[in-house]
Formats: structure tokens, sequence, C-alpha cells
């Protein structure tokens, strides 16, 4: 399990004013983190919010995007999405709970593989959603979502390799979700391999568990 996260400089994940939290290359570099994994987890709020695409867009990559995985425990995905209309393209799962007929059946018509599993604290079990991936044949599995979502994935220590991508700019008051709490609880009593790489300014941190 890999995951990445964007931050600025003061530790905010979302900035008012711009929808970008780094630079062009930080950006280009999660297009090839894509491009290494066999599989993306995502929630429907990060779909709902920002209508990612979540593929790999770098020539001669293309052919690497992962499958997407989506936690929508209530089948709330708008049709209209990037990732519903690309199903046919790359492959998209849907991992839900509750029965919406309607909503299965037009989603089935547009290639959406739909998985049913138990809820836990209210919300999807990842241990289970986990091993039906694993079932499914995938192995290298990439997360790319929201504040709420990472945060479930760090509290149940789920997280091999954790990529932090660290914008030179602060937001300010203009900032908004900050990840410095998550980060600092995460980090506190591991012990960690860790290396960054520099990119025009943004810094990329990896930090893997030993």
């Amino acid at each position: 399990m890999t995951c990445k996260i964007a931050i600025s400089k003061d530790f905010f994940m979302k900035n008012n004013k711009n929808k970008f939290v780094t630079n062009s290359s930080s950006r280009s570099r999660v297009h090839i983190m894509r491009s290494e994994h066999d599989s993306l987890i995502t929630s429907v709020n990060t779909v709902i919010e920002d209508n990612s695409k979540l593929n790999c867009r770098i020539n001669g990559l293309n052919k690497f995007s992962p499958h997407v995985f989506i936690l929508d425990k209530d089948l709330k995905i708008p049709t209209s999405s990037f990732v519903v209309k690309n199903s046919f393209n790359s492959g998209t799962t849907i991992f839900y709970n509750k029965n919406n007929l309607k909503k299965i059946k037009l989603l089935k018509k547009k290639n959406i593989n739909l998985i049913k599993i138990d809820l836990k604290n209210n919300k999807l079990n990842l241990h289970k959603m986990l091993y039906k991936i694993k079932e499914f044949g995938f192995s290298r599995v990439f997360l790319e979502a929201g504040l709420k979502l990472t945060e479930s994935f760090l509290n149940y220590n789920l997280i091999d390799d954790f990529y932090l991508c660290v914008s030179k700019n602060k937001f300010k008051k203009n900032g908004k979700l900050n990840f410095k709490k998550n980060l600092n609880l995460y980090l506190k009593n591991k012990k960690f391999n860790h290396e960054t790489v520099n990119l025009f300014g943004d810094k990329l941190i990896l930090y893997r568990l030993k």
C-alpha cells in the first residue's frame, strides 16, 4: 500500500483560491506513481469534489493507468463523472453498502463493477475491501484520497510507503484542511527509512516503514 498526500508548506491540503497544491513537476511525478501501481483507491467525495481523472497522462505511460476502486457507501457517485465515463478504458470498481437498485443498474450499464461489503463503525470495512482487491489479483495499491479516508488508512496502519508532496508555498488564510496533526500522529513512535527529492522548489518526501 502506497499513499500520496500533497500539502502546502504550512500543512494545508486545499487552497480556496487555487485548485493546485503543488507545482507541475510534483503533479507529473504523481502520474508516474500511478503508472507504477496496478490499482488506485479513492473516495466518492474526492470524485465529487474534484472530478479527478485518476489516470496516467504521460506520453508512453498512458496504457499503465491503474484500475480505480472507489469507496461509495451510499452510491452517491455522479454518472457524469470522468471515472464512470472512462470505465470502459481503464476499469472502475465501486465498493458500496446501501442498496439502490436503480443506480446499480445504471452503473452496470456503464461497465462499472460493484461490490457490496460490510460496514465497520458505520464506514466501509477497509480490511475486507483490501482482501477483495487482493482476490482480484491486484498487488500494488495506490491511495489517492482526501483527509478522512487517508486518516482512516493511517490510523489502521495500512500504509507501507507514504509520499508527502510539500509545496514551496504557504496558503495562510486561504488554506483548508490542515494535515499537521495527522502527520505528527503518523510519524510518532514509528521507524522509517526516508528520502527527499527536490522538484523545482517543492519537496517529495518518502517515508518507508522499516
